[in-house]
């Protein structure tokens, strides 16, 4: 293994010196007005190597938050479509062949939509139309490069916080919150779908159907936000009416159910467009239902990855160093746990990487990141892809360019 690695950082340095050498410049990246920049020259020796490495069919992907977008004062068309050019342009020069891009992070829209408002990020005001489709600029972009573009929604995640008073006059979440249906309510200071609430699914799946429609999108992707709570009081009155009407399971095993049936339904409209779904969740998983993704988000993976029907992929949230305080959060630790999930063939198991730790580690995390840096990332994404994982996806955007994340293995 030692081995191994040293011939990877020979190769990664001989492959900068190449850059520098035909390029005639550096490859450093440079912070301007809040965005990184990369440089363009050397871009013929590195799509030579792009179009080497794509054998693999290794996913490399990068997570485009919400918050990678936003800008107080709001984009103008041509400001947007600089952003967009120069994100996916980064992505295109660091190696990266997908984009999981935020599309849906608070119950807003990065689309024209006839069911969500447009987010606040990209004007400063919730349901202010920008005056362009923000969606249809990133799909032109990234089709230029060869890239795959994944729109990323939280389902059921409605809000950035519980003031009523920040919804517009005309959208749904304020209807609901108005009628006292318990369709949606306040927790933790957000506002949420009910999961268990048959109009919650309906939108759900009608919101992505109205994506896979009008958009040529290649995917999408669900992070780890399912039932915020374990709290009975969340969902008491939904569950009421299902064991009224004749349910039998208990509120922990309903709540399963409900997120399996939403889970399976996207897939299978997914498929009907001939798209890609797949869902990147927490790190904590078991063979024996013990894990925080069973019994707290009410989320199964084991079941997704061992049976068809449920997702494509799934792409874990590793966000933990070699030396994290927990043993068993411990990157290795984790790592091969995952390696020995059953899993059925034809479902991908791709590792999500927390480079933003980097620059905010935990207590937990000691000084690990600090000390090792971009070293730790790359040493994350050697391991990940030694141990026979289909790909990785780095967190986020903002760190892959500025620590030059580009781990490139033909």
């Amino acid at each position: 293994m030692v081995g191994k690695r040293f011939i990877y950082i020979v190769f990664s340095v001989f492959f900068s010196f190449i850059l520098i050498l035909f390029s005639g410049c550096d490859v450093n990246f440079v912070k301007e007005n809040t965005s990184f920049k990369v440089s363009t020259e050397g871009e013929k020796e590195i799509t030579s190597l792009q179009s080497e490495n794509k054998k693999t069919d290794t996913l490399r992907a990068l997570w485009l938050s919400c918050y990678d977008m936003k800008k107080t004062t709001g984009y103008s068309k041509k400001e947007f479509e600089a952003f967009a050019k120069e994100v996916v342009n980064n992505a295109y020069l660091l190696g990266y062949n997908t984009i999981f891009f935020h599309i849906r992070p608070f119950g807003d829209a990065f689309y024209k939509s006839s069911l969500f408002p447009f987010s606040e990020f990209l004007t400063g005001t919730r349901g202010q139309d920008p005056g362009f489709d923000p969606l249809e600029i990133f799909i032109a972009q990234a089709k230029d490069k060869g890239i795959e573009l994944h729109g990323w929604i939280n389902p059921y995640r409605m809000s950035q916080s519980d003031d009523y008073n920040n919804l517009t006059e005309d959208e749904l979440l304020r209807s609901w919150l108005n009628d006292k249906s318990g369709r949606a309510k306040a927790f933790g200071g957000r506002f949420y779908l009910d999961p268990g609430h048959p109009d919650c699914i309906d939108i759900v799946l009608k919101g992505v159907k109205e994506v896979l429609e009008n958009y040529n999108i290649d995917g999408i992707h669900f992070d780890d936000y399912f039932y915020p709570t374990t709290s009975p009081e969340f969902d008491k009155d939904t569950y009421s009416t299902y064991t009224k009407n004749g349910g039998k399971l208990s509120l922990d095993d309903w709540r399963r159910a409900n997120v399996n049936s939403l889970v399976a339904s996207v897939y299978r409209l997914c498929g009907r467009y001939k798209k890609t779904f797949g869902i990147s969740p927490s790190a904590h998983i078991s063979l024996d239902k013990t894990d925080k993704n069973y019994n707290e988000a009410y989320a199964d993976i084991a079941l997704w990855i061992r049976e068809e029907g449920f997702v494509n992929y799934i792409a874990p949230q590793l966000y933990f160093g070699y030396e994290y305080k927990t043993e068993e959060f411990k990157f290795n630790n984790l790592l091969n746990l995952w390696g020995n999930m059953p899993k059925e063939k034809n479902i991908s198991v791709y590792i999500g990487i927390g480079a933003y730790k980097i620059d905010q580690p935990t207590a937990a995390d000691g000084d690990e990141w600090k000390r090792q840096g971009k070293e730790l990332v790359l040493r994350q994404i050697s391991d990940c892809l030694d141990k026979g994982f289909d790909g990785y996806a780095v967190f986020s955007y903002e760190q892959a360019v500025k620590y030059n994340l580009n781990w490139l293995r033909p």
